[in-house]
Parts: structure tokens; C-alpha cells; sequence
């Protein structure tokens, strides 16, 4: 072992060489594959460790495992690697002013069992100004290669470079994207798919709707690209996706061709069967020139919901409602905070909340104090192994698995002792992979003046979430409360406190302009014209929405916040 390249390959014209069965470790290149002449046939790279040792389960690292290029301008290099581990190197492989190659059937950033992470510390596969390159199965679906647990990207192809086939295959747990067309990060979509640059900047398809039910995943969308002509969409299921909400592909779904209008849309509606855990629903476009995109977002959730109130006694105390759809029970941890928020500058904190869970039929549980349960025995170590236990003692916290299938919940904070003051009531969805979500999210409150308006806040996770806010008074009189806010207004904050949108009287935009159709078509509007609505897409992040009474009248309001294909 040392520098310089472990086992390298000139072709002048002859039958490509096999290189079959080695260890290849701690060379700056573990396998260079380079062609000298036009008319070379391409190399075979097949069943090697490439930057592990002789058991494939640790890193003896290479600067790159394989390195596929040619003399200055030939690019006629034609490698297929293929069954190989390749982890543990500087780059697994590095494609380099060479077309034609094939890469399939490898482990790329996991050892040798496939299961346990040995990344490369950059790019998995890397496509440098080369063009018609293969990263995929060769038979059979099952063939395509794992890459996961890289530093950098999946793979990355560069602003020369086009033509490049990527599918097929596992992507998941990359530092970066799992499909990254650079400049590095989101390469967002553009109308009719009029820009160029690495893969021509396929743009991806659009998910707008992921259902999981009866063991199937129901899959619609669209895709805006080039008129007439006709994709292979792939999808693929995931455990959980990127920060940015744009994510990878570990479980392969399945696949369909499309061809675009006159416009370059092409709309799809399909069933695959579900990959228990993975709910969340990435794609890829492929074009006839084999132009692969990144992977699409993925369809989110909203993933905690807190509520600011002023908590009284009697009726007008913090209530939160929170609905659970899908098959699986979901674990969530409800809180209710008050003492802490004096260190973010709340003067008047409620002093000692109390919590209360209900279900329909009745009580599910209480708690006063977090770390003990109202029989005296300890609940800390299992409220701390949330990793969000409250940081007061005298706040209260309920860990609880509940039941799906569109069942409702209530969270409700009084104050011990009737006593009063500003609160939080907050729910935390503790298992995003469950095939179950928190669909709709809610809190009643006294609205009054100044600070004690109803805050409603809401964590986005997991890909883009679609929503609908609403703010809700007039009717809640059909609910029997004889003090509701008479007109709510809106207004919805991302986590900076920038306003990302606002609204009075639901069927009007601010500018006068009508949003009836887009409210109307999430199926639940408010049912009186003086309540107020917002539809919002949402990266992941943190989101606030704020209920106020036109012209500082007060009352009772609840704010929601509905999750929607």
C-alpha cells in the first residue's frame, strides 16, 4: 500500500482487462481505468473490497476507489464496475471526461454486510464533464447499487456533464443531496425546463399527494418539463427525507412513463405497495437523452404544535385538539408550560400548569408536576428520553401512544389552584415514521388585547407540508359558546417572525382578489364569511400563526391548522 494508484488499467484498443476479487486499500487511487486509444473496450471492476480491509466491514481508505477517465480528449472510457464494496475512500468513484460507463450493483458508503454505515468522506459516485453514464441495476431491479452514508452527495454531475442515467437504485443518508446536479443544492424547477447545465437541469416531478392505506401508497402529481415528450418517473419510499425537505430514495417503489401536453404538464396518479416505515415519497424524472433530475421534495407533516394563551379559570382555560390519521398508533409527547417562559420575557407565566389528555370517551391521563405521575411513581427517565422534557419542574408532561384512524384528542392546561397567566400547550409527534400523522391541529382560547392574543405555533417536518390555517369565531356559537371573537383575523409567521401571509374575511385576499376556489377546494372552509383562511406550502421549519379580533374586539377563537394533499 502506499501512493500512486493500486491496480491500473491501459487500453489501447484490446479487449478490456477484468479485475475480479482484490482487497484495494490505501492507495490515492484504487483503480484507475484509463483508455489511450478510440477505439478501447471498456474494463471490468467486479466483486473487490475498494477502500476496506480483507472483511469489508472497515475503512482503509484510498483517496478515490475507482477513477474512470481517458487521455485529453477521447472520453471513450467504457468501465463497468460492478458487485464491488466501495466505501471508506476519499470518493467512492470518480468519473472524469469519460462516457459510457456503468456502475451497478455496489455498496457505495456501507460495508460489507450492506447494512452498516462506512461512508466515503465526499461524493459517492462523481460524474465530471462526462456524458451517458450509467449508475443502476443491469438485469434485474434488485441489482441497482445502496449508496448511503457518504460525506458529500449520492451523486453528484457536474455542469458539463449530461445524458447520465440514475436509476434504480438505494440513496439515502448522504451528508448532501442524494442526486445533486450542481452548483451544489436544490436545483429548483423551472417553467418548461428551459434551463441547461448538469443533466440539462431536469427538473423533478411535483408530489402533491401521498396516501398510505390497505398496504398501498397512492402517489399523484405533476410534471412541468419539455412539451411532448415522454418521461420514466421513479419513486421511492423514505424513512425520512433532508432538512431542506428535498430528500433521497431508499426503497424503490416502482415507476411510469409520462409524456407532457402541448404546455410540458403531464399529470399521474398511482398505486404501489407500501414499504412499511417509509411514508414519506420522493421521484425522479428521466428524459429520452436518459437526463436524470434530483430528487423531488417529499410530501410533509406538521410535526409539533404549540399554542401561547393567557390561561383563566372556569371555561377560559388553553385547549388543544389534535387529530391522528393513518393505520399506525402514534407516539406523542404533550406538554404544558409556564414557569420557563419567564426567561423568554413573559411576565406573566402561569406559575403551575396542570395537563390533561382526553380522548372521546374520557380522561387518558393528567399530570401536574413532569417528573412523577399522579401515583406518586417516577415518569422522568421515560420524559426525558424524549430528549424535550420540560425545564421546570413544576410543568406538566404526558407520554402517550394513541390510537389512529382519524381519532381526536384534547390537551387542556388549567392552572393549580385556578390560578392564572400566559401558558403553552404543546403536542410533539415522537415517531414521524409511523404510517400514521397528526392531520389537524387545534386550540381554543380566550382572544383578548395587546400580548394576549392566541398564538398558535407549528413545527413543519420531513418535506414540504401543504397546509390550511384557519382562525374560527362566529360559529363556534353553534358550539353552545356564548362569548365568541365576532371577527378573526389571521396572520402567518415563519420562524424569523416575517409575515408570510395575512388574511380577514376567508374568501378575499388582502389586495381584494378572490381566494374562495383555492379554500374552497381543500374541502373545508369556513362556513361564515368573517372567519379567516390561508392555504401555504411550507418548507420545514418553524411556523407561527397569530389570531387577533378586528379592532381589538375579544372573544373566544380557535386557531387550526390542517395538514392537506
Amino acid at each position: 500500500m502506499g501512493g500512486g494508484k493500486g491496480v491500473g488499467v491501459q487500453s489501447d484498443g484490446s479487449h478490456g482487462a477484468m479485475i475480479a476479487g482484490n482487497v484495494i486499500a490505501g492507495w490515492s487511487v484504487g483503480v484507475k481505468l484509463l483508455a489511450t486509444n478510440a477505439s478501447a473496450d471498456g474494463s471490468t471492476v467486479d466483486g473487490n473490497y475498494i477502500g476496506t480491509n480483507e472483511s469489508g466491514m472497515a475503512a482503509l481508505p484510498n483517496g478515490i476507489g475507482i477513477l474512470i477517465t481517458n487521455l485529453p480528449g477521447l472520453k471513450t472510457t467504457k468501465g463497468t464496475v460492478t458487485g464491488n464494496v466501495l466505501s471508506g475512500n476519499g470518493t467512492g468513484v470518480s468519473i472524469v471526461a469519460a462516457n459510457g460507463s456503468t456502475i451497478s450493483k455496489n455498496f457505495i458508503g456501507l460495508a460489507a454486510d450492506g447494512i452498516l454505515p462506512l461512508g466515503n468522506l465526499n461524493d459517492g459516485v462523481q460524474i465530471l464533464d462526462s456524458s451517458s453514464n450509467y449508475i443502476g441495476p443491469l438485469y434485474e431491479v434488485q441489482d441497482g447499487n445502496m449508496i448511503a452514508y457518504n460525506g458529500g452527495a449520492g451523486v453528484s454531475v457536474s455542469s458539463s456533464s449530461s445524458g447520465n442515467r440514475v436509476l434504480g437504485n438505494s440513496i439515502f443518508a448522504n451528508g448532501s443531496l442524494g442526486i445533486d446536479l450542481n452548483p451544489a443544492g436544490v436545483a429548483l424547477n423551472d417553467a418548461g425546463d428551459a434551463d441547461t447545465g448538469a443533466n440539462n437541469l431536469q427538473n423533478f416531478p411535483v408530489i402533491t399527494s401521498v396516501r398510505n392505506e390497505d398496504g398501498n401508497t397512492s402517489i399523484s402529481g405533476t410534471l412541468n418539463s419539455m412539451a411532448g415528450t415522454t418521461f420514466r418517473l421513479e419513486f421511492f419510499g423514505n424513512d425520512k427525507v433532508n432538512s431542506l425537505g428535498f430528500g433521497e430514495g431508499r426503497y424503490f417503489l416502482g415507476f411510469t412513463d409520462v409524456t407532457t401536453d402541448a404546455s410540458g404538464n403531464a399529470a399521474f396518479d398511482l398505486n404501489f405497495p407500501a414499504v412499511p416505515g417509509a411514508p414519506h415519497v420522493t421521484a425522479t424524472a428521466t428524459d429520452p437523452d436518459g437526463n436524470t433530475s434530483e430528487f423531488s421534495a417529499a410530501i410533509g407533516q406538521p410535526l409539533n404544535i404549540s399554542t401561547r394563551l393567557r390561561v383563566q379559570a372556569g371555561d377560559n382555560v388553553l385547549i388543544g385538539g389534535f387529530i391522528i390519521t393513518g393505520s399506525d398508533p402514534k407516539r406523542v409527547l404533550v406538554r404544558g408550560i409556564g414557569p420557563s417562559l419567564a426567561s423568554s420575557g413573559v411576565q406573566d407565566s402561569l406559575a403551575d400548569p396542570t395537563l390533561e389528555l382526553h380522548d372521546v370517551a374520557g380522561t387518558l391521563a393528567t399530570n401536574d408536576n413532569w417528573k412523577t405521575r399522579p401515583d406518586g411513581s417516577s415518569q422522568q427517565a421515560e420524559i426525558e428520553a424524549t430528549t424535550i422534557p420540560p425545564t421546570n419542574d413544576l410543568e406538566s408532561a404526558i407520554v402517550a401512544t394513541l390510537p389512529a384512524n382519524n381519532a381526536s384528542y384534547t390537551a387542556i392546561v388549567r392552572g393549580e389552584d385556578n390560578r392564572t397567566g400566559i401558558a403553552l400547550v404543546e403536542a410533539y409527534d415522537l415517531d414521524p415514521a409511523a404510517n400514521s400523522r397528526l392531520a389537524n391541529i387545534s386550540t381554543r382560547g380566550l382572544v383578548e388585547t395587546g400580548n394576549n392574543v392566541l398564538i398558535g405555533g407549528f413545527i413543519a417536518g420531513n418535506g414540504l407540508t401543504k397546509v390550511i390555517v384557519r382562525a374560527i369565531g362566529p360559529t363556534l356559537s353553534n358550539a353552545g359558546i356564548t362569548n365568541p371573537l365576532p371577527d378573526p383575523t389571521l396572520e402567518l409567521h415563519d420562524g424569523n417572525g416575517a409575515t408570510l401571509r395575512s388574511n380577514d374575511n376567508w374568501k378575499l385576499r388582502p389586495d381584494g382578489t378572490s381566494q374562495q376556489a383555492e379554500i374552497e377546494a381543500t374541502t373545508i372552509p369556513p362556513t361564515d364569511d368573517r372567519e379567516s383562511a390561508i392555504v401555504q406550502t411550507l418548507a420545514p421549519g418553524n411556523y407561527t400563526a397569530i389570531v387577533r379580533g378586528k379592532s381589538n374586539t375579544t372573544g373566544i377563537a380557535v386557531v387550526e391548522v390542517y395538514n392537506i394533499p
